[in-house]
């Protein structure tokens, strides 16, 4: 009986390890957890800029992983996973990054009720390449933007700039 349960227990560690390894090779951005819980998107101006900032953090430990270009944007993933400075494209502020199954329709959904409180919103979607996959709702009376979009596996692979 002994026996029967310890191959059991072999027999579940490598069915939930294969299962690990799958994920984590599937996922075109490394960092970024799975299940996607999103991130937070922070602008500046111009790449020397940005770059100024990415030097900075990178030098008071919270190091860069990679920056890769997404609908016109350069976006640099930070090491936590959550962290992402961007410029160029149509980056106008702060955004925070919802992932969700129909961006379209949340950022519909989310428009229609800031609405009916009184509050200014619009839609943007970004260029061709990732249209139906990233929406913003661009929001008149916030500092911070909100950006429904596809789960990260479901975004298509980045193309990856520089690595550090």
């Amino acid at each position: 009986m002994k026996k029967w349960m310890l191959v059991l227990w072999a027999v579940f560690i490598t069915v939930y390890a294969a299962g690990l390894t799958v994920l984590h090779f599937s996922n075109p951005y490394p960092l970024v957890q799975i299940p996607d819980k999103g991130h937070r998107l922070f602008s500046f101006p111009n790449q020397e800029v940005h770059d100024l900032f990415v030097g900075v953090l990178n030098e008071s430990g919270l190091r860069p992983y990679g920056t890769f270009q997404a609908g016109g944007i350069n976006q640099t993933l930070l090491e936590d996973g959550i962290t992402v400075l961007a410029y160029g494209g149509t980056i106008k502020k702060p955004a925070i990054s919802v992932p969700v199954s129909d961006p379209v329709g949340m950022a519909t959904t989310m428009s229609l009720s800031l609405s009916l409180r009184g509050m200014g919103s619009e839609i943007f979607i970004p260029g061709p390449e990732i249209q139906n996959k990233l929406v913003v709702l661009e929001l008149s009376w916030s500092p911070v933007d909100i950006v429904y979009r596809l789960q990260g596996r479901d975004m298509g692979n980045p193309h990856w700039i520089k690595k550090y």
